[in-house]
């Protein structure tokens, strides 16, 4: 993953500078998506409204966020899974499965997710905030999270990458036992076939 940064491995999401003193986090990563799309503002509700809009290719509004475990208030708890339930410009209600398409704000978007640190294409990202009002509204949305909040979740971030390691450790440990014992069940077969 490529982004302008002499950051720290540990930093690697960000802050990262964005013109005119701005700093923003790095989109890419699940929690800083979910702090950007889940937060009870306008600019959050608009910003998800325009990105699901973009990827399913139909106008639509976000009615709810549907937290799958108690609800989100800071960047703290953004690693909870939540469901959205959208309307269409003509009231109907949207259960929201998101796949992409291929739309031209879609495309921005993508772009957008994708090059957002790269110092190197900074004015193509800047003239697809200026184009796409969603994603300005994201960038808004980015800018404006406290030191606080950053610090939880990139030690979150940690924790999660520690107890991954841990369990993936642990599923090593319980197949490396299960196939010694394997051995050891097919070496006193072959013991007890030799007597």
């Amino acid at each position: 993953m490529k982004t302008e940064t002499k950051n720290p491995p540990q930093y690697e999401w960000g802050p990262f500078p964005f013109g005119d003193g701005a700093r923003i986090l790095d989109i890419r990563y699940d929690a800083v998506v979910k702090a950007v799309f889940t937060r009870s503002t306008p600019n959050s509700r608009a910003a998800l409204s325009d990105l699901i809009s973009a990827l399913i290719g139909h106008a639509v509004s976000v009615e709810v966020i549907i937290a799958n475990e108690p609800p989100i208030d800071d960047l703290r708890q953004r690693h909870l899974r939540f469901n959205v339930a959208c309307k269409s410009e003509k009231g109907e209600p949207i259960n929201v499965e998101m796949s992409f398409n291929p739309k031209a704000s879609a495309e921005l978007w993508a772009v957008f997710f994708q090059y957002l640190t790269d110092g190197e294409k900074r004015d193509e990202i800047i003239e697809i905030i200026n184009h796409e009002e969603g994603i300005a509204m994201t960038v808004d949305t980015l800018a404006h999270f406290t030191q606080d909040e950053i610090e939880y979740a990139r030690m979150t971030s940690l924790l999660k990458g520690e107890l991954d390691w841990q369990s993936g450790m642990a599923e090593a440990r319980i197949e490396g036992l299960q196939e010694g014992h394997a051995e050891k069940v097919k070496f006193s077969l072959s013991r007890c076939l030799l007597i």
